[in-house]
This record gives C-alpha cells, sequence and structure tokens, in this order.
C-alpha cells in the first residue's frame, strides 16, 4: 500500500509538473506576437519627419539641422519621463497618453506640409518647435516601447531588440526609394505612426491580460543608476566622433553592418539562449568602436567607409546589449522601467548631441585638433569600459542599490511573527508548502530573484508559484499581497 501511494503521488506529481511546464510553454509562445516589432517602426518615423522639416525649410536647412531645439526636446521629455510620469500616468491609462502623443506628431506633420513653400526667415522660431515636438514624442515611444520589453522574458525580449533593430535599419533606406516629393513623404511619416501606435495599444492589452505579466509590483525604492547612465553617455558620444565629417552615401552603406549585426545577434541569441555571455558581446563592440576610432586616425581615403561601417555595428551592438541589460534588471529585480529607460535616453541623446557639436566644430577648425579629439574619445572610451568591468554581472544590478524600505511588513513584525501569520493564511487557503515559503519570502520584501538564490530554483519555476499564491490568496500584485498578510486576523 505504501509502495501504491508513493508510486501514485510520483504519477501526481509529474502529471502537475508536466502541465506546469506545457502551461509555462503556452505563455511563451504566447510572447510571440509580431507586434512588438513596432518598436522598430519608432526610430524611422521620426527620423523621416524631422527630415521633412529640413526639406520644407530649405532655405533654413543649416540652422535648423544644428538647432539646439530638437535635441532638447528628447532630453526633456525623457527627464519627465523618468522621473514624473510614472506618479502621473498608471499602466492603465498609457494607451490613452500614446494616442494623444500620437496625435500630436501627426498634427506636427501638418504643420510641416503647410510650411513647405514658405520661406520666410521669421518662421524658423515656429520650424524650433515642430523640432521640439517631434523629439519629446520620440523619446516617449522610445521609453514605452522598451517599457513594455522589460516586462517580457529576457530571451523574448533580447530577441525582439534584435528584430526591432534589424527593422530600424532596414527602414532607414526608405528615404532612398521614395521621391522627393514632401507628400510623399509625409504620408509614410503618418502611416508609420499610426502604425507604431496600433501595435503597442494592441500589445498593452495582450500583456495586461495577465499570461504576459510580471507578477511582481514595480519597486521605486532604488538609487539613481548613475553608473550605467555614465556608461552609455560615454560609449554614445564616442560613437558619433568617427562618423564627423563623412558623407551621406557612407552612412547609407554602413546602415548595412547594422541589418547585418542585428541578424546575427538574433541567431546567436536563438541558438545559445541562457548561454550568451553579454560581456563578452560588450567587449566585441568596444573593440569596433576603436577601430573605428584608429580609421579616422589614419586618415586614408578608404578609412572612411571602414571607420563609418565600425561606429555603425560598435553603437548597434552596445545598443540592444544595454537596453536589454536594462529590461533583465528590470524583469528579475522589480526597478522601474520608466527611470532605467528615460534616464538612458535622456543620457544617449544629450552625450551624443554635445559630441556632434564639439567633433563638428574640430573638424572645421583643423586636422589635428579633430586628430586629437579621436584620440582623446579613444582614452574615454577604454577609460569607460574598465569602469564597467564591476557592472557586468546583473546580479550587482550594474552599481544601482536598493533604498532602505521603511513600509516593508519585515521592518514592523518580528520573523516569528510574520511566519505565524504566513502559516496561518496557508492553512486557511490550503497553500502548499512551496507557495507558504513564497508567501514569507514576498512578505518580506524579496524580489524574484532574491528567491530564486535563497531556494536555487528557477525563474519560471518561482513565477508559477508565486501566480498560484496570487489566485489563492484572491490578489493580483505582490503589493496586494503585502497588504493582505498586513492585515490579516484569521
Amino acid at each position: 500500500m505504501v509502495e501504491d501511494s508513493a508510486a501514485q503521488g510520483s504519477e501526481l506529481l509529474f502529471a502537475y509538473n508536466f502541465a506546469e511546464r506545457r502551461s509555462l510553454v503556452m505563455k511563451t509562445q504566447d510572447v510571440w506576437r509580431y507586434g512588438f516589432l513596432g518598436f522598430g517602426l519608432v526610430w524611422p518615423c521620426f527620423s523621416l519627419a524631422s527630415g521633412l522639416l529640413v526639406s520644407a525649410q530649405a532655405g533654413a536647412q543649416e540652422v535648423l539641422s544644428s538647432s539646439f531645439m530638437f535635441p532638447f526636446g528628447s532630453i526633456i521629455s525623457a527627464i519627465l519621463i523618468a522621473f514624473v510620469s510614472d506618479r502621473v500616468f498608471p499602466l492603465s491609462k498609457r494607451r490613452s497618453l500614446a494616442v494623444l502623443v500620437a496625435g500630436v506628431a501627426i498634427t506636427a506633420c501638418f504643420a510641416i506640409w503647410l510650411l513647405g513653400d514658405v520661406r520666410e526667415p521669421s518662421l524658423l522660431f515656429f520650424s524650433c518647435v515642430l523640432y521640439f515636438v517631434l523629439g519629446a514624442a520620440l523619446a516617449y515611444f522610445n521609453c514605452a516601447w522598451l517599457e513594455l520589453y522589460s516586462r517580457l522574458p529576457p530571451y523574448d525580449a533580447a530577441l525582439y531588440l534584435c528584430l526591432s533593430h534589424f527593422l530600424t535599419a532596414l527602414c532607414g533606406f526608405i528615404p532612398i526609394l521614395l521621391l522627393s516629393f514632401l507628400m510623399e513623404r509625409m504620408l509614410v511619416v503618418i502611416a508609420l505612426i499610426f502604425a507604431t501606435v496600433y501595435l503597442y495599444c494592441r500589445c498593452c492589452i495582450w500583456i495586461d491580460s495577465g499570461c504576459l505579466a510580471r507578477g511582481e509590483r514595480v519597486e521605486r525604492e532604488w538609487s539613481f543608476p548613475v553608473k550605467p547612465v555614465v556608461l552609455v553617455a560615454l560609449f554614445a558620444s564616442a560613437s558619433v566622433i568617427p562618423r564627423v565629417g563623412i558623407s551621406g552615401d557612407y552612412s547609407n552603406y554602413a546602415r548595412l553592418g547594422v541589418v547585418a549585426i542585428s541578424v546575427a545577434l538574433f541567431v546567436l541569441f536563438k541558438v545559445q539562449r541562457s548561454r550568451v555571455k553579454l560581456e563578452y558581446i560588450i567587449e566585441i563592440s568596444l573593440w569596433c568602436m576603436i577601430a573605428a576610432l584608429l580609421c579616422r586616425i589614419l586618415g586614408f581615403a578608404w578609412t572612411s567607409m571602414a571607420a563609418m561601417l565600425f561606429a555603425n555595428i560598435g553603437y548597434a551592438i552596445f545598443y540592444i546589449i544595454t537596453y536589454l541589460m536594462l529590461c533583465r534588471l528590470s524583469f528579475r529585480f522589480g526597478v522601474n522601467p520608466l527611470l532605467l529607460f528615460g534616464s538612458t535616453f535622456a543620457a544617449i541623446r544629450g552625450a551624443q548631441w554635445l559630441a556632434g557639436v564639439v567633433g563638428n566644430w574640430s573638424y572645421a577648425v583643423s586636422e589635428n585638433a579633430f586628430l586629437l579629439l579621436c584620440a582623446v574619445a579613444l582614452l574615454v572610451l577604454l577609460a569607460g569600459f574598465l569602469a564597467s568591468m564591476g557592472l557586468r554581472s546583473n546580479v550587482e544590478t550594474w552599481g544601482m542599490k536598493p533604498k532602505d524600505r521603511e513600509n516593508d511588513i519585515a521592518n514592523k513584525l518580528p520573523l516569528e511573527v510574520l511566519s505565524d501569520t504566513c502559516a496561518r493564511i496557508a492553512r486557511a487557503h490550503n497553500l502548499t508548502r512551496r507557495e507558504e515559503e513564497m508567501l514569507l519570502f514576498l512578505a518580506q520584501g524579496s524580489t524574484f530573484a532574491d528567491i530564486e538564490s535563497a531556494l536555487t530554483i528557477s525563474h519560471a519555476t518561482v513565477k508559477s508559484h508565486v501566480q498560484h499564491t496570487y489566485e489563492k490568496c484572491g490578489v493580483h500584485s505582490k503589493s496586494d499581497l503585502v497588504a493582505f498578510v498586513k492585515s490579516y486576523d484569521g
């Protein structure tokens, strides 16, 4: 009888594990809805829109192309997104906000079309305002899409980042294929804006349906990510210097390198999955940037094309891996994704603008001044890489640390009292032993990563047990569970 009971229990356990694995596989398949590739349309539509403005105002091209207002629009918008938007616009209202921002961007496109035949210098200020609006809309959609990616499993987020970057590079050839008519380009821009907004709203619905939700509340009590932001700014500025003074034809050919490296990274993540060492890929991007700077220092005729190619490849690798690590940081540790992506985007745009201004100035002064700038950029790049050695581990959270959370139950109740409360809840709601452990960990303020390390189990297993705990306790998030334990008197 004992052997029969043990065999029956083993069969039930196997059936449960099989059902659990099947459920996880189904959820993973649900992730692969190609609407998430709408992120790849964001940069092409807004770069086309800014190009429209320069084309429309032919009399003021030089002033507009070096305008201080355009980068400031995206920088200010990204800073507001990082520090304000999460308190003003919760997830339930962000679809409406996306539609509103898209309406403003489309209105700006129509204003550009109306300015198409106007050559009055008095309208220069209005053109700068349009630049500001387009930059702000670009920052919003970039951070909004990345916030969705941070709620996907890291493996799927890596594949989507590669495919979206591939689509972005591919769409960069649209201005070459289109005719020079302003109306044609404006219709393409409006179509791309409509497409990315529609896909964003659809993806929000898919994620809010529950099967793709992270299941853990966003923690705002984290220190500001100073180290990763500084590192990203240094690398972004160094990536601009090799491109200074190179014609647009070279840029179009070098964009093929971005297409190729995006496909290569996609294949690598698809084949190797979690075995990919991100620190090695970052080193490859570093050597590509060093090669780009050395090519500009050599100054031969063929090195301009090589410099542009290496710069594009190196920056593409660094861009994908950086945002992947930030997505992992948000997914595993519950860090506020808008704080990560908003501050990172602002740092990238500010560093690129500043590097472009300094690079163009030194290139116009003399060749020796530009070579000196390349040498300085090379040293800065090496220093930034050495500083990043301690940030490569995802466990170290890129130098970020959680602040003391005064409102956690663990800071108010002794562990014995908290354990007794969780045990009574477990008995009342028929929790298994493992689910009771999850309840205690979550009540103490532990993240998924903390539970994985303590129990030596996978992230998928933790997520599955936590979801079952939520269902049995009748809550929907970690904050609801903490409040439930705190107020429980059964």
